[in-house]
């Protein structure tokens, strides 16, 4: 399954921009008949940063999902009025490759996540995968592991689904309270980049 994120900052009213993000996740549905998240970043990325979120299972399927777009009038009109309320140059396309998925969907209204740089390929893999685990199960989350495309090499991401905002804070304690993850977190060490590993929260509005 592959992810495919377009995300922008607000350069503009924000009730209008946020308007416009919903209305037009809302029509590519629409469209497309493949469900759209819209996000906005809290903490861990630009201010104002609004993303859309698709889950598709192939390259293939999104190239038909971009078709369907391209061909669509109301959809491309819609994005040209909406670039205004966007900074220019702000907008970027990503594709992240969804390697291990742990734990049941759950509906998302937070997701939380970590973006590391992998110096040992192989091993990095095999730690994502269980480390994804030992946190979908001390938190009763899911989390995807994912490793990112087209983008820095190496580049991997996890990404936790919470339903509620307290789910965020007992995420936290489950994860610091877990012995396994602690132990599991300590055999991290020369398996990524040191000082490249961010973490981010964003909120779904949708």
């Amino acid at each position: 399954m592959l992810l495919n994120l377009r995300s922008g900052q607000i350069d503009a009213d924000l009730p209008e921009a946020i308007g416009f993000s919903l209305d037009i996740a809302a029509h590519v549905t629409s469209v497309t008949g493949q469900e759209i998240g819209v996000w906005q970043a809290l903490y861990g990325s630009p201010l104002g940063t609004v993303s859309w979120s698709a889950q598709v299972e192939s390259f293939a399927d999104l190239a038909a999902f971009n078709q369907k777009l391209a061909e669509d009038a109301t959809y491309l009109e819609k994005a040209s009025a909406g670039r205004n309320l966007f900074i220019a140059g702000s907008f970027q396309d990503q594709i992240t490759r969804v390697i291990h998925a742990a734990g049941t969907p759950n509906t998302p209204a937070y997701s939380a996540g970590i973006n590391a740089i992998a110096v040992d390929q192989a091993a990095a893999m095999q730690f994502g995968v269980e480390i994804a685990d030992l946190v979908s199960a001390a938190t009763g989350n899911p989390v995807m592991f994912c490793v990112d495309g087209y983008s820095t090499m190496g580049a991997m991401t996890w990404i936790q689904t919470m339903s509620d905002a307290a789910a965020i804070d007992a995420a936290q304690a489950a994860m610091t309270a877990d012995a396994a993850i602690q132990a599991k977190m300590a055999e991290s060490s020369g398996l990524f980049l040191p000082g490249h590993s961010t973490g981010f929260l964003a909120q779904r509005l949708n």
